[in-house]
């Protein structure tokens, strides 16, 4: 985290007075020694730490106060930016044609032969289950079908009203098994990295429209798709319940955005970006609460090398964009046309 937060200080030093400044350079960097040092000094990757465990330490499932008074982590960040004395502050709402989103209450996926064990609840794992499950309350035999993606997996299996196992993607795996052969729902697996940690589990989604048929999925971690896939390769009869509740919900779109005034080209910022929102049910601490609390100790430390006179101000004023990926950085350009035409360059922390 320190050396993403170095990196970050030597792109700033290209748009601050500081390169004026003939003093003893470290090689290869363009800052002063004496600055290098003090931004080593000050910055801390431990606080980002901190900072990033607060947003996504744990995994949470949103509140449903959230969606009308406003979402956890942008006022987290808007508490930071106002205690680290950042010269503007704000939550800013954002222009959406979206007027409902997908919120789970319940989830629990069990086994339930050949003996009954409980294998996730939302409670404990809110990445267990997809987003855009339906409510259902089904108990299915499971049936493997590999990846899932073609049809040629599902050559000589009758799939019609049972829950089918798929190490891939839990959508592509929907528009065959469900749409086409009558799956009632998915039971998948997409762990990037097993080999870090077995019991890893991915946030995904399925996209059920009002033409598709209702389906529901979870995901499961390495271990226990192989505990199941193991099962049904010895021929035992497999039978699982999912119990889902889920609902349709208010839908606002906000942002937090901190400010750091330049001192003479106004009509230049620098913009600092990160998401803190991939859809509201994922909560990524690397993807990409890692960028956000990044670019939000940047900030920080320019903040108090200012006030501590190791640094002159900033001559142009850097602008931090904390947003909903994609869609947020694109509203809040159509809602701040005059602000986006001061933009002089871009740097997105994005992991």
């Amino acid at each position: 985290m320190k050396k993403k937060l170095i990196f970050l200080f030597l792109v700033l030093g290209l748009t601050s007075s500081l390169l004026a400044q003939p003093q003893e350079r470290l090689p290869r960097t363009l800052l002063p020694l004496s600055v290098l040092q003090d931004i080593i000094n000050e910055s801390s990757g431990e606080l980002a730490l901190q900072n990033e465990i607060y947003l996504t330490g744990v995994n949470r499932n949103r509140r449903l106060e959230e969606y009308q008074n406003g979402y956890f982590e942008t006022r987290f960040i808007l508490d930071r930016l106002k205690e680290y004395g950042y010269d503007q502050a704000e939550i800013i709402e954002l222009p959406t044609t979206a007027k409902t989103t997908w919120d789970a209450e319940q989830a629990e996926l069990w086994l339930v032969e050949p003996l009954k064990k409980k294998l996730y609840d939302l409670k404990d794992i809110p990445a267990t289950l997809c987003q855009g499950s339906v409510s259902t309350d089904t108990t299915a035999e499971l049936i493997d079908v590999g990846p899932g993606y073609s049809e040629a997996f599902y050559q000589g299996k009758e799939v019609k009203d049972k829950i089918v196992l798929v190490y891939g993607s839990p959508e592509r795996a929907r528009q065959l098994a469900v749409e086409k052969f009558g799956a009632k729902g998915i039971i998948a697996c997409t762990s990037s990295h097993p080999e870090f940690d077995r019991d890893q589990l991915g946030w995904n989604s399925i996209r059920v429209g009002e033409k598709d048929k209702p389906a529901f999925a979870f995901m499961v971690s390495e271990r226990t798709y192989y505990d199941l896939k193991q099962m049904l390769d010895r021929k035992t009869k497999v039978k699982i319940r999912a119990v889902v509740k889920s609902q349709m919900v208010p839908y606002r779109e906000e942002m937090a955005m901190g400010w750091i005034k330049g001192t003479d080209k106004a009509e230049q910022e620098l913009v600092l970006t990160g998401h803190l929102f991939e859809g509201l049910s994922k909560q990524g601490a690397n993807d990409d609460a890692s960028g956000c609390v990044a670019i939000l100790e940047a900030g920080r430390v320019i903040k108090k090398l200012v006030a501590d006179g190791k640094i002159p101000p900033p001559k142009r004023s850097i602008r931090f964009l904390f947003v909903p990926e994609i869609s947020g950085t694109m509203a809040y350009l159509k809602k701040y046309p005059e602000v986006a035409r001061k933009f002089y360059a871009n740097l997105n922390e994005d992991m």
